[in-house]
């Protein structure tokens, strides 16, 4: 017989335990992921193992885990929903470093059924308003608590089986379930997409308001900042219009004096101009190298567009914070064959749901 667990705010077993949650990968405590993800809520008939090495090595008892919605999308809001799905705990004989593709390799010889087969509902979700989101609020409290025991080289292996689902896209159909997810690289690069906020207005003689994405990468080289800026002022063959980055270390809102009509976002300690001149869609897109900065130093950055003879437009802003380089090697990886629960195998893939055990 199938059990039926709601979970509300998460209380059920976690309410009842003094062990402080904790996140894997560790980095991303206070940090948005660099990636979103569905698996696991996300699909219908999933199987998903995540191999995390970077829990506590003293061990813990772990009562359930949660994922969090992700921030960085500008779009995200997700109506109730509710997953038919197991999870069994072992500790993993393989490393995330050395996963493999076959799901019975990484499972330990005795994994333990934490949660039998059942459904979990899920609350509607909108995008958070800051980043990362404030709470895990995505939880899945077990039917059993699992003694982590720990060790100076232990991984943890979560098997997740999803056999159904009820959601936006109606039963038993995939959806976009906005998890934050992280992408761990070999090197330890670390990226830091920039959560937009505020509006950007549009040039002159254009509908469409200016936008801008960044990307701040911290390479153990040094730092880089990739910048999408869209829809700025344009430029003609008599007049090329470029586009410059302004920097703050907070946000704002007050109407731009060049032009009261749009709106300055981040308070200005420094602003330089971007080599090259934007396109004829008032497009600039490249990266500019940046000095290395201090880890958890918070930025806010905006575009500003212009030509010479007085066309002048500002973009959408981003809160980009500094991360600290990642873990080397990898403290975690994912494993999943997101179509067939029942298939011996998946694909091994860098791109981790940010998860909370608790």
């Amino acid at each position: 017989m199938h059990i039926r667990i709601l979970v509300a705010a998460g209380t059920l077993l976690a309410g009842t335990l003094a062990a402080q949650p904790v996140v894997s990968p560790a980095d991303r405590v206070g940090l948005e992921g660099s990636s979103t993800t569905s698996y696991p809520l996300g699909r219908f008939n999933c199987r998903l193992q995540q191999l995390h090495a970077d829990l506590p090595q003293a061990g813990m008892t772990v009562a359930g885990h949660a994922y969090r919605r992700d921030a960085i999308s500008t779009r995200g809001a997700v109506e109730s929903y509710r997953v038919e799905l197991s999870v069994a705990l072992s500790a993993a004989p393989l490393t995330p470093e050395t996963a493999s593709r076959t799901f019975a390799q990484n499972a330990g010889a005795t994994p333990v059924v934490v949660l039998p087969r059942t459904w979990i509902d899920f609350p509607a979700t909108q995008r958070p308003s800051i980043d990362p989101a404030p709470l895990f609020e995505l939880r899945i409290p077990y039917a059993t608590t699992y003694a982590w025991a720990g060790g100076a080289a232990a991984t943890l292996c979560m098997d997740t089986t999803v056999c159904g689902n009820d959601g936006p896209n109606g039963p038993n159909a995939n959806f976009t379930a906005y998890e934050d997810a992280h992408e761990l690289h070999d090197d330890g690069t670390a990226e830091q997409p920039g959560y937009r906020y505020g509006n950007g207005c549009p040039a002159p003689g254009s509908s469409r308001a200016a936008t801008a994405t960044f990307e701040l990468r911290h390479l153990p080289t040094g730092m880089e900042l990739e910048i999408k800026a869209r829809d700025g002022v344009a430029s003609t063959p008599a007049t090329p219009a470029v586009s410059a980055l302004l920097i703050g270390f907070g946000a704002q809102s007050v109407s731009w004096p060049i032009r009261p009509t749009c709106t300055l976002l981040t308070e200005i300690v420094a602003a330089g101009v971007l080599n090259g001149a934007n396109d004829d869609q008032g497009d600039w897109t490249g990266i500019v190298q940046a000095m290395r900065l201090p880890v958890g130093m918070d930025l806010y950055l905006q575009i500003a567009s212009g030509h010479p003879l007085g066309g002048a437009t500002l973009s959408d802003a981003s809160h980009v914070q500094i991360p600290p380089l990642g873990q080397v090697p990898p403290a975690a990886v994912r494993i999943a064959h997101g179509s067939d629960r029942a298939s011996a195998s998946g694909t091994v893939s860098a791109t981790v749901p940010v998860t909370e055990f608790f």
